[in-house]
């Protein structure tokens, strides 16, 4: 079985603590408990409480969620992380009937959120990498700490607009004008196109 982009949590589980048999094949999802290690059935999964808006509390079947919310707090680590690839084109709604990707990336769950991707403090590389406007570039004054990394480029409504390897002490942007957020691993900085 494939099990991708889905919440997996407050079932029974089995004796070694996992939601989901093994041997399924298990991707971007979050899960309760754990899941055996393996290359091939366990990637990218995520072990934390989802942050469900209003979940039921030990419900048991047959049950009726009509009376909970499912979706998704904007604190949840299920909001922007799925994988939009593991999506099948015959599902291109959620639960409710909105579109499945509402940005740019699809929320793990039964339920997409509109919040705007969240990447962070604007000021965490502020001394390592600086905009020149006249001619559109980003320098890195740490370029060897940077080296190899992959970097992305978001707009103000969190759309990543841009996602390049760096390779340079300094790459041109080609950016039109507005404000954007620069993010590098878990670092990020905010920038203005003028």
């Amino acid at each position: 079985m494939y099990i991708h982009n889905s919440i997996v949590y407050g079932n029974s589980t089995t004796p070694q603590n996992y939601q989901v048999d093994t041997g399924n094949n298990v991707r971007n999802c979050i899960l309760e408990g754990t899941y055996p290690a393996s290359t091939t059935n366990n990637i990218n999964n995520i072990f934390a409480a989802p942050q469900f808006v209003s979940p039921a509390t030990l419900a048991a079947a047959p049950f009726d969620a009509s009376g909970y919310d499912y979706s998704l707090l904007e604190t949840s680590p299920g909001v922007n992380t799925g994988n939009n690839s593991l999506i099948p084109i015959a599902y291109m709604l959620d639960c409710a009937g909105s579109e499945r990707i509402q940005g740019t990336v699809v929320d793990r769950g039964a339920y997409e959120s509109d919040f705007i991707l969240s990447i962070g403090s604007p000021e965490t590389i502020s001394n390592e990498v600086f905009f020149r406007n006249n001619d559109n570039t980003l320098v890195f004054t740490n370029f060897e700490k940077y080296r190899n990394e992959m970097m992305q480029v978001y707009n103000l409504n969190g759309q990543m607009v841009k996602e390049v390897k760096i390779t340079d002490d300094s790459m041109k942007l080609n950016l039109t004008q507005g404000l954007y957020f620069i993010s590098i691993g878990t670092k990020s900085k905010k920038i203005v196109v003028y």
